[in-house]
C-alpha cells in the first residue's frame, strides 16, 4: 500500500484548487503521476463521487432557494415586513 502517495494526493487535493478541478473532470490523467493500488483508485474514485453528488445537491437547493425569493416571508400592509418579536423586549425598557 503506498500510504505516501495517498498523503500526497489528498494533501495536493486539500491545497490545490487546480487540480481538485482536475481530479473531477479528469481523473485518471490527474492520477497518473502517483503510484496507488487499484484499491486505493476506488478509494478516491468513491471520494470524488460522493464530492460531485454533495456537490449538486447543494446547487439544486440554492438554485431552488434562489428561485423562492423572498416570497416565504409575508409582506405586511404597509410593503415591509412583519416586525420580529425575537428577541423580546425587557418589560423594563417599554413605556
Amino acid at each position: 500500500m503506498s500510504v505516501k502517495a495517498m498523503d500526497e494526493v489528498y494533501s495536493r487535493w486539500l491545497l490545490d484548487s487546480r487540480f481538485r478541478n482536475l481530479l473531477d473532470d479528469r481523473p485518471e490523467f490527474a492520477l497518473a503521476g502517483y503510484d496507488l493500488t487499484d484499491k486505493e483508485r476506488e478509494k478516491l474514485s468513491a471520494m470524488l463521487q460522493r464530492r460531485k453528488c454533495s456537490r449538486q445537491k447543494k446547487q439544486e437547493a440554492l438554485s431552488t432557494k434562489l428561485e423562492r425569493g423572498n416570497r416565504s416571508r409575508p409582506a405586511n400592509q404597509e410593503g415591509g415586513y412583519p416586525k420580529s418579536d425575537f428577541p423580546p423586549t425587557p418589560s423594563y425598557y417599554v413605556n
